[in-house]
């Protein structure tokens, strides 16, 4: 019922004060998408809305937080939705870049913003936080601070960000690169994805992308995994099993063509 799937909203968003405030933009973002859904659908309920999101353009695992927090909310039943390998929520080379070009097209902060998260591997939360005196300008790199566990680590700025990152420099290092909020992030990345590929994705694709055309190029997984800031090594190998599978499954193909 849609009563049930508002009242749960409700519940999160009274939390708001006693919860990282990363988890409160994430309620402020949720509430404003059930708000959405219910303007288009007045009698959905959570299980649709569910699979709105995932319509919408939103990863599996996404959608699995979004489960969580509405089972903790009261909506017990909502069942998560099965997660499939990381790699093929991933867009194509050829998709990566005309969500850039519409990006660019749209300014700075909308270029900045897909670019960080596609072709530096950040999360939202990461770009949103990256400051202009975490950018090493001479060497290429950007250290990233806001990771999960508060993990420096620095990755390393293609040439095309980083020269398009010097026209708009500024001299305030404390100043943060995208000044905007994490709801304008969300959107703008769907909105962006939506006009270029024709199908709208999240910040956290982008991610997935980056990572999965890394390993498809050869990159060593202990390397992704450190770009990344996974604590884990099983976290990003999660997206080599699937790379892993379809390697295989073109050597067979190419066996099969060879006549047998």
């Amino acid at each position: 019922m849609a009563e049930d799937l508002v009242n749960a909203v409700k519940q999160l968003e009274k939390r708001k004060g006693f919860v990282s405030a990363s988890t409160a933009r994430f309620y402020s973002v949720l509430a404003g998408l059930v708000d959405e859904y219910l303007a288009l659908h007045p009698d959905g309920d959570a299980e649709r809305f569910i699979a709105w999101l995932r319509e919408q353009g939103w990863s599996l695992r996404s959608i699995k937080t979004v489960v969580y927090h509405l089972r903790s909310a009261g909506l017990k039943r909502l069942s998560p939705p099965r997660a499939g390998p990381a790699a093929r929520e991933a867009l194509s080379e050829e998709e990566l870049k005309k969500v850039l070009e519409e990006a660019r097209r749209r300014g700075f902060y909308h270029y900045a913003l897909v670019s960080l998260l596609g072709l530096c591997g950040l999360r939202a939360s990461e770009a949103l936080s990256a400051r202009w005196g975490d950018i090493d300008f001479d060497r290429g790199v950007l250290t990233v601070r806001s990771g999960k566990g508060m993990k420096h680590r620095k990755v390393p700025i293609p040439q095309p960000l980083l020269d398009h990152l010097k026209a708009y420099r500024l001299p305030k290092p404390d100043r943060p690169v995208v000044a905007r909020t994490y709801a304008w992030a969300w959107q703008a990345v769907r909105e962006v994805s939506e006009k270029a590929i024709g199908r709208p994705v999240t910040p956290h694709v982008l991610r997935h992308t980056y990572a999965t055309l890394l390993l498809r190029k050869g990159v060593d997984v202990r390397t992704v995994q450190q770009l990344l800031g996974h604590a884990s090594l099983s976290t990003t190998a999660a997206y080599l099993h699937s790379i892993d599978a379809e390697k295989a499954r073109a050597a067979i193909e190419r066996v099969l063509g060879d006549g047998a």
